[in-house]
């Protein structure tokens, strides 16, 4: 073969290979501008379209330094415990025994959110051993800084997500002296809950409230706006939690029994746990 008709031959190889190729690519080019670019030359021409983009790009910059001289804080600063929870004081909780501490499974605490909790099962001494509300679970967890304005883990969720059907919710007040409540007040939380057990559905009575901010809620929602109050440097929330092992138990004499507990542990956890925020407040002020 002489060197003409070999360039000749690849000529023609090169043109059957490209070919193909030109014609696979050519409609994503027509793609590309009939359906990309003339639409986007049609916006970029239009003065609404411009001044819109304008105003959203001023209003993102502009929302950092509005909050800057208001003073307000779009991320917030954790607080610790003035005691960790598991330091809780066992002499005085008494007339109550504390009859078991539990750790709570790895993969469980990532869910949960919080390493700092603690889950104890409490027995009330000064009733008689045949009432079923004797033993108590306690389940207290604390969060805190900026990552806590979701609040998913309330028993409202987590329950369900356990197999359980929720039978009857209402929120309630408990009468607790001695701890800066209005009116001597605590309000919480009570559900009753169709549980699996053992021998078929058991209903369950499930009580909680937070202190958020140095003031107690039982709704998530209304403590989600605490939390998002843009005023605070801060942010913290302590969810306490009761429940008893038996189904015995009636909304009546879970109430009866939260009231009394709450009695002696409230106190506690006001004094030698939670953050002191009236005093912490008071000091960013001055600030």
């Amino acid at each position: 073969m002489t060197r003409l008709s070999w360039a000749n031959f690849c000529r023609r190889r090169m043109v059957k290979f490209i070919y193909p190729l030109g014609i696979m690519f050519e409609p994503t080019g027509v793609i590309m501008k009939q359906y990309i670019i003339k639409p986007l030359k049609r916006l970029f021409s239009q003065p609404s379209f411009l001044i819109c983009t304008l105003v959203l790009a001023i209003s993102a910059g502009g929302w950092n330094i509005a909050a800057e001289k208001l003073q307000w804080h779009l991320r917030k600063l954790p607080i610790p415990l003035r005691k960790p929870l598991d330091q809780l004081d066992e002499n005085k909780l008494k007339p109550y025994l504390v009859k078991g501490k539990y750790v709570i499974p790895e993969e469980i605490v990532g869910e949960l959110g919080t390493e700092i909790y603690i889950q104890w099962a409490l027995e009330d001494t000064t009733v008689a051993k045949s009432d079923p509300a004797r033993f108590i679970s306690l389940f207290i967890t604390y969060y805190t800084g900026d990552n806590i304005a979701r609040v998913t883990h309330t028993p409202d969720i987590c329950y369900m997500g356990s197999g359980g059907r929720m039978q009857n919710a209402e929120n309630k007040y408990i009468r607790v002296p001695d701890c800066g409540l209005e009116n001597n007040q605590l309000p919480i939380r009570v559900l009753t809950i169709s549980m699996p057990g053992t021998f078929g559905r058991e209903e369950r009575n499930v009580l909680y409230f937070f202190s958020v901010h140095g003031r107690y809620e039982c709704q998530a929602e209304k403590l989600r706006l605490i939390l998002n109050d843009p005023r605070d440097a801060y942010s913290y929330f302590c969810k306490t939690e009761i429940t008893f092992p038996t189904d015995k138990v009636d909304q009546g004499k879970a109430l009866a029994a939260a009231e009394k507990l709450m009695k002696t542990l409230l106190p506690i956890l006001a004094d030698e746990h939670w953050p002191d925020w009236d005093n912490l407040d008071r000091v960013n002020s001055d600030k």
